[in-house]
């Protein structure tokens, strides 16, 4: 028998397992068919269960090897069927093509402030709300140049609010410790 690798991929090692099985259910029952059923002695019911233990471990090892090579094919050879057409990505299933064509791929919405070429998948805008809170934060609540991320119009200068730094005076010397 050759053991022959499915034209589109076994599904699982589950599924491979029972064609294996199926295929030996059917070579066992072809076996019998060809081969009338005389009256047996002992020894040759003995002969036939050797036989049928040596077939068992054939078939042991057979699958065996079967799962070594589907477990080698998936960490070498990751099993892609759809292949994108701009980027060497490859996925199993249509959807997750598609939703990477979408997110890599699809229109971009470009960071508004000048110098960040930072670009965000426009079905996503909450990213690039991200991307401003955490990279831009000054900016965002009115920079120095008055930028404005709402409308893009120059603002009113904000005057800084802050703790002014007030002088003390100390009337009293401290005292001179020696070590």
């Amino acid at each position: 028998m050759q053991w022959s690798v499915h034209q589109n991929g076994p599904k699982s090692v589950d599924h491979a397992v029972s064609v294996a099985l199926k295929y030996e259910a059917f070579y066992a029952s072809r076996k019998k068919q060809g081969m009338p059923r005389p009256v047996r002695a002992q020894s040759e019911i003995e002969a036939e269960q050797n036989e049928t233990a040596v077939a068992v471990r054939k078939f042991e090892q057979t699958l065996e090897k079967l799962t070594q090579l589907m477990n080698m094919l998936r960490t070498v050879v990751p099993f892609t069927v759809y292949q994108c057409q701009k980027c060497p990505v490859g996925f199993p299933t249509a959807a997750r093509l598609s939703s990477h064509e979408e997110q890599v791929h699809g229109p971009q919405d470009v960071c508004p402030f000048a110098g960040c070429r930072v670009s965000f998948p426009r079905q996503n805008p909450d990213r690039m709300h991200r991307h401003i809170q955490r990279v831009h934060p000054v900016l965002r609540r009115g920079s120095p140049v008055g930028q404005s991320v709402a409308n893009g119009k120059r603002m009113k200068q904000r005057p800084v609010v802050g703790p002014t730094m007030v002088e003390a005076v100390v009337d009293e010397e401290l005292p001179q410790i020696e070590y």
